[in-house]
Order: C-alpha cells, then structure tokens, then sequence
C-alpha cells in the first residue's frame, strides 16, 4: 500500500491509534483508503498509478505527508481519544486548499510528476490554462 505504518508515527502515537481504533486494522486501513481516493480525485492529471503504486524512496515526500493529514482526518473523526482534533482539522484542510487544489488548478506542478495517459497510450493535456479580463460595465 502507498501509506506505510510506520509512517503515521509522525503524526499519531501508535497507542493513540490503538486506542481508537481499540486494537482493530480495520478502521485504521478504511481511512487510509478514503484518503488515498480522495487524493486521487484532486490529481486527475497525473499517472495515478505511477504515484501512488511507488515504494519506500519512490514515493513523492509532499504526496506522503498531504495524504497521511487526509488519513489522520479521517481515522480521528471516529473517535476524540485525546487528539486535538483542531490541529487535524486545520491540517486537513490546508491539505485540501493549499496543496491538492492548487495542484488541480495548475498553480502547483509537482516536480517529476508524470501525467495521466489516456486509453489510446498518449499523455493527457491537462497543463493549459485559459483567463480573460474581467467584464467590463461601460454603458451610455
């Protein structure tokens, strides 16, 4: 799986996790995997595959690291076991706004990222971007 357990320990106590999740794999893994789709969502444009079927040194730091603070969000609404729930949420959220959105609009180009392929074999291109003026309100 793209998230390892060991890499939660940055973020949640293993007894925190034990606590909540009271010994069971179960609610810890269906939060992993909603946050991995929920990831995969915002990153359309990329070769999902490829990202997220990386191993160990493979794997992009940045993808890690936002897609953990989605999984923590999630695993933590389960159960308040002396989590600042606060602190998630707002990581949670930066995740969402300031990460994976500005990715999805372009703003945000991860280096090395490959782009999605379509079903003939071809890179999709995602990487243009359109803008006007703002309407203007002249009349007489």
């Amino acid at each position: 799986m793209f998230l390892q357990e060991s890499d939660f320990n940055s973020h949640i106590y293993e007894e925190v996790r034990n606590a909540i999740s009271r010994d069971s794999d179960t609610l810890w893994l269906k939060a992993q995997k909603a946050a991995i789709r929920e990831a995969k969502g915002y990153l359309s444009k990329y070769n999902l595959n490829i990202l997220f079927g990386a191993s160990d040194d493979d794997r992009d730091e940045a993808l890690v690291m936002r897609t953990m603070d989605l999984a923590c969000w999630h695993f933590l609404t389960l159960s308040n076991s002396g989590t600042s729930l606060e602190l998630f949420k707002t990581r949670y959220d930066d995740a969402i706004k300031d990460y994976f959105k500005m990715i999805q609009c372009g703003r945000l180009v991860p280096e090395g990222w490959p782009p999605a392929i379509d079903k003939q074999g071809q890179e999709k291109s995602f990487f243009t971007s359109m803008s006007s003026h703002p309407r203007r309100k002249n009349h007489f």
